[in-house]
């Protein structure tokens, strides 16, 4: 982290990270290690240097079990491979790293996500695409969609492919702020392997949507 540091992030945003809810027990555990490590020091008991035994613990939302977690902690899943977005599009595979943003209504927050899809070129096995929109490269598996949660419920109000055309989608990325994303191909693959076009650009992921673009990335 470059302008919000790991201390400032802990006091701060503890209340969803990574699709994961924290209940105010956690917070305040979190915000009091938050404070320790802020002061310089460690906890002023070693028993409470940690968090607590891990349990296996059910998603809020489906009743799945996917973490454990200890005592104070859950979690809600965003969204499963394969199952349907409110465009239609089947959620693709692969899902990484992505950025936050403010969301279009109150208490919500948006996410644009990368997908490191790595599968063959115009494998349909879990591909980021959607038909008739713009795409850098018509073979390109990877891209991103965006998410619209509600931080109180995290409850998904609308998710869709907010860029297709591109792949390995993984080489981290950077915020715009109120203009969008800039996501990395962790690549540089072509022709040769197969693909239409010379990979390895930074492609910027427009905040408003919900259509997918693909612009011509910059010159290497």
């Amino acid at each position: 982290m470059t302008e919000l540091d790991r201390r400032s992030f802990l006091g701060r945003g503890l209340a969803t990270t990574g699709g994961v809810l924290a209940s105010g027990l956690a917070i305040e555990t979190l915000s009091a290690h938050a404070a320790w490590a802020g002061a310089g020091r460690p906890a002023a008991d070693p028993r409470e240097s940690g968090y607590g035994p891990l349990r296996r613990m059910p998603a809020r939302n489906t009743g799945e079990e996917y973490l454990a977690l200890p005592a104070g902690f859950s979690y809600v899943v965003l969204s499963k491979s394969g199952t349907p977005m409110t465009d239609g599009v089947a959620t693709p595979i692969a899902h990484d790293g992505m950025a936050a943003f403010p969301g279009t209504r109150r208490h919500t927050v948006r996410l644009i996500r990368n997908h490191e899809v790595r599968t063959t070129p115009g494998s349909p096995v879990g591909r980021v695409y959607v038909e008739g929109s713009r795409r850098y490269d018509e073979l390109g598996v990877g891209g991103t969609t965006t998410l619209e949660v509600d931080l109180r419920s995290g409850a998904v109000l609308r998710h869709f492919v907010s860029l297709n055309g591109t792949i390995v989608n993984c080489a981290g990325g950077r915020m715009l702020y109120d203009r969008g994303w800039l996501t990395c191909e962790e690549t540089t693959a072509g022709p040769t392997q197969g693909w239409q076009r010379k990979h390895g650009y930074i492609f910027a992921v427009p905040l408003d949507g919900p259509a997918p673009g693909s612009p011509a990335p910059p010159r290497r």
